[in-house]
C-alpha cells in the first residue's frame, strides 16, 4: 500500500498493489528452472479497481468480487487497486530481469490507460503520472518507480530471524539512547521541559513496543512452522526379487505399471528367450521373475494393501534396508532424523552448493558469505548430533568459500579434530574462457576425534605406479622389495647408535633424526636380511618393504584425474546410466567418493549425504560393497525434483547392473538389495494447510473489549486461530490413522493434491523407533456382553466386556491384510478359546457390533542411550481405527492385546507401549514417573514440536 497526496497536497490516495491470481513456486531452497520462474503480469481483464473505503478486502481471498461497479474515489476515502498474476510466462525471452522490466512498462501502460477510460480517477491518473527521474531512467514516473519497487522487494528471499523481538527491542533502546535522549538538553531544561522530554519518548517507547509485538509475533509464527517436525507424506521400498517370497510373484508378474518401469530403467524388453533362461513377454512370467533376482520391485506402483502385506513378511525391516532416500528440504530432514540417527552416522559426505549462482547446482546459492555460512551452519549443527563419537564429515567445496567453510567447520569440531584439506584436480585441460584456469577443488576432511580416525582409516591400494616401484634385484625367496630410509624425523636416545656398514665404516643419524627401531630391533632386522647398505655395501642403511606385506599406501592430500577421476568423467556416468538427455551437469565422478569413502569408512559404516544431488554417494557405496561384500548403509537427503527422474532411478540401475551405456545394462550383474524412500511436507506445504478458525463468541469478547482486542491481535491471534490446522497436528484426525489428510504440492509440477499423511511412518520417526516388524493391518467383528462385576460401585456395578473377536476381510480398496507374526488369525475364541455359555447366560444382555475394529501394531526398539545398542528398549506402537463408542473400542483393545495376543503392559516384553485413543489397560509405572503404556497423540505432539 502507497499514499501520496492529491494535487492540491490536501487529501491522501491511496494505491494498493494486489496480486489476485499466482501459481505455486519451487518449495524450499530450490532454484526454479527457467520455464517455472514466475513473474509480475499486470492482470488481463481487470488491471485496476477501485476499493470503497468502509469494504473489506479478505486478504486470504485469491480474488476479489468483480461484479461490483467502479466506484467513484471521493475525498481519500477510496483506495485504489491494481491488479497482479505472479506466475511463468510462456512468452519470455531473454533474460530474467530483462523481461520483469519488459512487463512492468507494458502493466504501466495498461494501468494508465485504464485510468484514462475512468474521469473519477483523474486525481490517481495525475498523481502516478509525476515525474520521478534518475540518472539512468530519466523519463521515468512515480507509477513506474513504484512498480519497480514492488516487483523487487517481492521477490527477495527472506531468512527467519531466531530472535526478532529480542533485535528490535535492543535496537529500539541503542536508538532512543543515541538519537532521542541528548543530555545537554535534560541538563539545560527545567523540570517541565524534561517532564515533557520524557513523555514522549514514553509515548514514542509504547508505540514501538507494540509495533515490536506485532511483528515479533509474525516471526515467531514463522519459526515455529519452520522448526515443526514434519510429517511423512509418503514412504515406499524398492526391494530385489530375491528377498521377495515367491507367493508374490503372481501379483507382480500381472502388474503393468511396474512392467513397463523394468522396460524404462533396465530394458528388460531386449531380453531374449534362449535354451538357458526365458525371455521378455507382456505379461510377464514367473520363470521370468525367477530368472532375474535382482529386479527392483518398487512398492509405489501397487496399492496399499499389497505394500502392507510384502513388509509383514519382511523380518528386520529396517536392518533389512540397505539404504533410505528422504525427498525434503534438508533442514526439515534433519529435524525429523534427530531421534532416530542421533550418534549414529560414521561418515558424512556433502557437496553444497558452492555459492557462486551460476554453476548448474539445483539450490539457490547466490547469497552473500554470511547468509551462505548462517545456511550450510544450521545444516551442519543439526548434522553434528547425528554423527557418532569416532565419526568423520567430508565437505567439497572451491575457492569461493573454502576458506569460511574452513572457519566454520573448525569452529564446531575444533581445530584439532581437522585432519587435511584434500585438493582434487577436477581438470585435466585448462578453461580457455578463464585469465587463469581453475583446476582444482578441495575436500575438507574433520574428524570427531582425530586420534581413532588415525588409528582406523582404511589405506588406499597400490596402483601401477606404486608397484613399480617394487623390484627383486637380489632374488630375495620373500619377492619384489623396494628400499626405505632407515632413520625417523626427532631424538630419541634409545634410537641413537652407531652402525657398522660392510665395508667397516661407522654411521651415526643425520643431525636432527634418529634411527627407525632401536638397536635391539635393527639387529633382528639385520638377522633377517632386511638392512640393506646399497649395491656395493657402502651406502647407508636402507630397509627393505616387500610388496607382499604391503597393506596399502598412506593416502595423501593431492589428488590427481588419473587415481581420481574428474568432472566429465561424472557427466559421463551420467550419460552412460540414462544417455545424454539425463546427464546432472554437477555430478562429482564416482571414483573420487569411492576412493573418499574406502578411507573413511568400514565395511559396516552408516554413511550421510545431504546434498544428495544425484546420488553419487550412494552409487559410490553400492560399488565398495559389490568390491569387498560390505554392509556400509547409505541415507540421502536431496529436495529437487530430479529426485525422482535422477536420484531414485540411478540407484535402482546401479543395483541391477554395475555396467552401462547409453541408459542401458551392460550385463545384469546385479546384487541383492533394498532401499527405502520417503517425502516430508514442506514449509510451504504447512503454510498452505493453515485454516484460521472463527469463532463467534471470541469475536464477541473482543469487540467488547478494545484493550483485550488490542493485545490478542499483537501477540496472540495467530496462534489461537491456527490451531487445529492439519499441517499443526489435528489430535481429533487420529481416529482413523489412514485417514489424516492434506493438500500437498506434487513433485515436479505446482499442483496440490488432498493426500492421505503416512502417520504410521511419522511417528516411527518422531520417537526414534527402528523397526523389526511391521504387520499388516487387521479387522474384527466383535461381540459383547455386560456382565457384573463387585468391584464397581453399586449403581455402577457393570462392565462391558468383549467376548469373541472374529477377522473380517476387508472391503476392496481399503488398506490392510492378514498374517503376521504377531497376529493369529485363529478361530473366534472367548477367554478360554471358545465360546462360554454359561458366562453368557449370566450376562445382563448380550449383543453382537456391527462396526468393525481395526488394528495394526508395528514392532521395533528405540534407544535410551543415542549411538549405544545396549540400551535397546523394547516397544510396540497399536494403531487403532476408534469408533463412536470408547466402551466397546477399550473393550475390543482388550479383548485383542491381552487376551488373543497374550500381551500384557503387565509383562516385560516391552518396555514402552504406544496406543491412539484413551484406554483403560493397566499401566505399570517404570521409572519415576514415566509409564509404560502411553497414548500416541501425547508422544505425537511432544515430538512434533521439540525443536521449537
Amino acid at each position: 500500500m502507497e499514499a501520496f497526496a492529491d494535487h492540491g497536497g490536501q487529501l491522501p490516495l491511496k494505491v494498493h498493489f494486489r496480486i489476485v491470481e499466482a501459481s505455486e513456486g519451487e518449495h524450499g531452497n530450490i532454484k526454479a528452472a527457467s520455464e517455472q520462474k514466475r513473474f509480475f503480469l499486470i492482470h488481463a481483464a481487470r488491471p485496476v479497481e477501485f476499493i470503497d473505503g468502509e469494504r473489506r478486502v479478505d486478504q486470504c481471498s485469491a480474488s476479489i468480487d468483480t461484479d461490483a461497479p467502479m466506484a467513484d474515489a471521493p475525498n481519500g476515502l477510496s483506495t485504489l487497486q491494481i491488479n497482479f498474476e505472479y506466475r511463468p510466462d510462456a512468452e519470455k525471452t531473454g533474460q530474467d530481469n530483462k523481461w520483469q522490466e519488459t512487463r512492468l512498462r507494458e502493466a504501466e501502460a495498461a494501468i494508465v490507460k485504464a485510468l484514462q477510460n475512468q474521469p473519477a480517477a483523474a486525481d490517481f491518473l495525475k498523481g502516478l503520472t509525476l515525474p520521478a527521474p534518475t540518472d539512468s531512467k530519466g523519463k521515468r514516473t512515480l507509477l513506474g518507480k513504484y512498480l519497480q519497487k514492488y516487483a523487487a522487494r517481492n521477490t527477495m528471499d527472506y531468512f527467519i530471524h531466531k530472535d526478532l523481538g529480542g533485535f528490535l527491542c535492543r535496537e529500539l533502546d541503542f536508538y532512543i539512547k543515541n538519537e532521542i535522549m541528548r543530555l545537554d538538553d535534560i541538563e539545560n531544561a527545567d523540570a517541565p521541559q524534561v517532564e515533557h522530554y520524557l513523555a514522549k519518548i514514553r509515548v514514542l517507547r509504547r508505540i514501538a513496543q507494540q509495533l515490536i509485538a506485532f511483528l515479533a509475533q509474525l516471526e515467531e509464527f514463522q519459526k515455529k512452522l519452520w522448526l515443526k517436525k514434519k510429517f511423512v507424506t509418503e514412504s515406499h521400498y524398492c526391494i530385489t526379487l530375491d528377498r521377495i517370497p515367491e507367493s508374490f510373484y503372481a501379483e507382480i508378474a500381472a502388474n503393468g505399471r511396474q512392467r513397463e518401469e523394468w522396460v524404462k530403467l533396465f530394458a528388460i524388453d531386449e531380453i531374449a528367450a534362449d535354451p538357458a533362461r526365458p525371455g521378455y513377454s507382456n505379461p510377464l512370467t514367473l520363470e521370468l521373475l525367477k530368472a532375474n533376482p535382482f529386479l527392483l520391485v518398487d512398492t509405489a506402483l501397487f496399492d496399499e494393501g499389497f505394500k502392507q502385506r510384502l513388509l509383514a513378511k519382511i523380518p528386520d525391516l529396517d536392518a533389512q534396508c540397505d539404504g533410505a532416500l528422504i525427498h525434503s528440504e534438508n533442514f526439515q530432514a534433519l529435524g525429523l532424523m534427530q531421534e532416530k540417527y542421533r550418534k549414529q552416522v560414521k561418515c558424512i559426505y556433502i557437496d553444497p552448493p558452492y555459492n557462486t549462482g551460476g554453476d548448474g547446482f539445483a539450490y539457490k546459492d547466490s547469497y552473500q558469505h554470511s547468509s551462505w555460512l548462517s545456511n550450510i551452519h544450521n545444516r551442519l549443527a543439526l548434522a553434528k548430533s547425528l554423527q557418532a563419537d569416532d565419526s568423520s564429515i567430508s565437505v567439497s567445496i572451491d575457492d569461493n568459500e573454502v576458506v569460511n567453510l574452513s572457519l566454520l567447520l573448525s569452529s564446531l569440531y575444533g581445530d584439532a579434530c581437522k585432519i587435511a584439506d584434500l585438493i582434487w584436480q577436477k581438470r585435466y585441460s585448462p578453461d580457455i574462457r578463464k585469465a587463469i584456469s581453475d583446476a582444482h577443488e578441495y575436500i575438507l576432511v574433520y574428524a570427531t576425534d582425530p586420534f581413532e580416525f588415525k588409528a582406523k582409516r582404511n589405506l588406499l591400494p597400490l596402483g601401477n605406479d606404486q608397484i613399480k616401484q617394487f623390484s627383486n634385484p637380489d632374488n630375495d625367496s620373500r619377492g619384489s622389495w623396494k628400499a626405505d630410509n632407515f632413520t625417523a624425523p626427532g631424538f630419541r636416545p634409545n634410537q641413537m647408535y652407531e652402525i657398522e656398514t660392510p665395508d667397516g665404516r661407522k654411521l651415526t643419524p643425520p643431525p636432527g633424526r634418529c634411527w627407525m627401531v632401536t638397536q635391539e630391533n635393527y639387529e633382528k632386522l639385520k638377522e633377517d636380511k632386511r638392512i640393506i647398505f646399497g649395491k656395493d655395501g657402502s651406502g647407508r642403511p636402507a630397509v627393505k618393504r616387500f610388496l607382499n606385506e604391503m597393506e596399502g599406501m598412506v593416502p595423501w592430500t593431492w589428488w590427481d584425474h588419473h587415481s581420481s577421476g574428474h568432472s566429465q568423467e561424472g557427466l559421463k556416468e551420467g550419460s552412460d546410466l540414462f544417455s545424454r538427455e539425463g546427464t546432472f551437469s554437477t555430478q562429482k565422478p564416482t571414483r573420487l567418493i569411492q576412493k573418499l569413502l574406502h578411507i573413511t569408512t568400514s565395511k559396516t559404516a552408516s554413511v550421510f549425504d545431504f546434498f544428495a544431488g544425484s546420488g553419487t554417494t550412494a552409487h559410490a557405496i553400492i560399488n565398495l560393497n559389490r568390491e569387498d561384500n560390505g554392509n556400509r548403509k547409505y541415507l540421502l537427503v536431496e529436495q529437487g525434483d530430479h529426485f525422482d527422474t535422477v536420484l531414485n532411478p540411478r540407484i535402482q540401475k546401479v543395483v541391477y547392473s554395475k555396467d552401462w551405456k547409453d541408459g542401458k545394462p551392460v550385463s545384469r550383474q546385479g546384487i541383492s538389495h533394498c532401499f527405502k524412500y520417503l517425502r516430508l511436507e514442506s514449509y510451504e506445504d504447512v503454510l498452505n494447510n493453515l485454516v484460521f478458525k472463527e469463532d463467534a463468541a471470541r469475536d464477541t469478547a473482543l469487540a467488547n473489549n478494545p484493550e483485550l482486542r488490542r493485545d490478542y491481535l499483537l501477540n496472540y491471534f495467530l496462534d489461537v486461530e491456527t490451531q487445529g490446522s492439519q499441517s499443526l497436528l489435528n489430535i481429533a484426525d487420529f481416529r482413523d490413522p489412514t485417514a489424516y489428510r492434506m493438500r500437498i504440492k506434487k513433485p515436479g509440477s505446482g499442483e496440490q493434491n488432498l493426500q492421505t499423511i503416512d502417520l504410521v511412518e511419522t511417528f516411527n520417526w518422531l520417537i526414534g523407533l527402528w523397526v523389526r516388524h511391521m504387520a499388516a493391518p487387521q479387522t474384527f467383528s466383535a461381540e459383547f456382553a455386560r456382565e457384573t462385576d463387585p468391584d464397581l460401585p453399586q449403581d455402577q456395578n457393570t462392565r462391558l466386556r468383549c467376548t469373541r473377536l472374529k477377522p473380517v476381510a476387508l472391503d476392496a480398496g481399503e488398506s490392510g491384510g492378514c498374517g503376521s507374526r504377531l497376529i493369529h488369525p485363529t478361530s473366534t475364541m472367548d477367554d478360554n478359546g471358545r465360546v462360554d455359555k454359561a458366562r453368557a447366560a449370566s450376562t445382563k444382555h448380550h449383543d453382537h457390533d456391527e462396526p468393525r475394529y481395526w488394528f495394526r501394531l508395528i514392532e521395533g526398539y528405540t534407544l535410551k542411550v543415542p549411538g549405544d545398542n545396549s540400551s535397546k528398549i523394547p516397544t510396540l506402537i497399536v494403531w487403532r481405527k476408534l469408533t463412536d463408542n470408547p466402551e466397546k473400542d477399550n473393550a475390543v483393545l482388550q479383548k485383542y492385546l491381552l487376551d488373543k495376543l497374550q500381551i500384557s503392559p503387565r509383562e516385560h516384553t516391552y518396555g514402552a507401549i504406544y496406543i491412539n485413543g484413551s484406554h483403560t489397560l493397566p499401566n505399570p509405572v517404570i521409572e519415576g514417573e514415566q509409564i509404560k503404556v502411553r497414548l500416541i497423540e501425547e508422544a505425537f505432539h511432544t515430538a512434533m514440536w521439540s525443536g521449537e
